[in-house]
């Protein structure tokens, strides 16, 4: 008499035991890929927004001069990222403008809010760079 081919439910069952292992390393490993790759996000939307003001600075003396409708059209809040295809929003940059300083927060969004370590960036006209969350800002603005 011939054997019926097939798996067993031991061999099913070890199976699922290894990809439910390998799930449970990557699916983390990638949650945290991600939050790193959205914190740059924010951190690129900061310098172009500070790039922006300071070339309103240069052009009219003052960070405000987009205010008034005429001068420079440097519009917040900014959404990040403002894609096409549209991407949830990781990140809202917000500005605290003043004639002669001013200061931009990326305040996390959505999925992004969970992030503890790296969590509100902000930047200001004298370049210094700040981060609320568990993680001290010099690890959070150069990873």
């Amino acid at each position: 008499m011939k054997s019926a081919r097939g798996m067993t439910l031991v061999e099913l069952m070890v199976v699922m035991l290894i990809v439910g292992i390998l799930s449970a390393i990557a699916v983390p490993s990638y949650r945290n890929y991600v939050l790193r790759v959205n914190r740059t996000d924010a951190k690129v939307g900061l310098t172009n927004a500070a790039q922006s003001l300071e070339r309103c600075f240069t052009r009219y003396n003052s960070y405000t001069a987009g205010d008034a409708g005429s001068g420079c059209p440097v519009v917040f809040p900014i959404d990040v990222p403002r894609d096409a295809s549209g991407g949830a929003i990781t990140y809202r940059i917000t500005a605290n403008r003043a004639a002669n300083t001013f200061t931009l927060t990326a305040t996390p969004q959505n999925r992004q809010a969970d992030d503890a370590a790296c969590s509100a960036f902000v930047f200001d006209s004298q370049g210094n760079q700040t981060v609320s969350g568990t993680t001290p800002a010099k690890d959070c603005w150069t990873r």
